[in-house]
């Protein structure tokens, strides 16, 4: 015969559930995380050369980069008919261009279409030529690369049959 009510079986019981355990659950991971912070990082028992700080040659942020909202059809009836959650994202000094909708918020549509964009082929590209300018030292590179493509050093050939 089951027993209802008494704590076995089904549903409440023991601390398992839905209620606060003792001792368990939520809080003890917080107090890890507190305690993990308070480490000092530069107590090291591995004996490990110390490795050089990376430099942060530029970044690509938000400010940088146009973000379009747009309702993102298919299935999902009225919904998806109502709602703008669909995001597309551009990033004008390269061309790349990111774009996502299957999420169905746009905070999550956002990310993913920004991961997208920085995947792109022509972001990529231009990440390659201005990592490599600052290396070089050459802060402007539109203006280099228009004094290379001078008519002066281009050469023009015209075939005729």
């Amino acid at each position: 015969m089951m027993c209802r009510g008494r704590g076995r079986g089904r549903g409440r019981g023991r601390g398992r559930g839905r209620g606060r355990g003792r001792g368990r659950g939520r809080g003890r991971g917080r107090t890890d995380r507190i305690i993990r912070q308070k480490k000092d990082p530069s107590s090291s028992n591995s004996g490990e050369t110390m490795k050089k700080p990376k430099v942060l040659l530029f970044s690509v942020t938000k400010d940088d980069c146009v973000f379009q909202t747009f309702r993102s059809g298919g299935k999902g009836g009225q919904n998806q008919n109502k709602v703008e959650s669909g995001v597309r994202v551009i990033h004008p000094p390269s061309g790349a261009i990111g774009e996502s909708r299957e999420h169905r918020g746009q905070l999550q549509n956002k990310r993913a279409a920004f991961k997208r964009m920085a995947g792109t082929k022509e972001f990529k590209t231009w990440y390659q030529i201005q990592a490599a300018a600052r290396m070089q030292g050459i802060i402007d590179v539109d203006r280099v690369v228009d004094k290379m493509m001078s008519v002066e050093n281009l050469k023009v050939e015209f075939y005729t049959p």
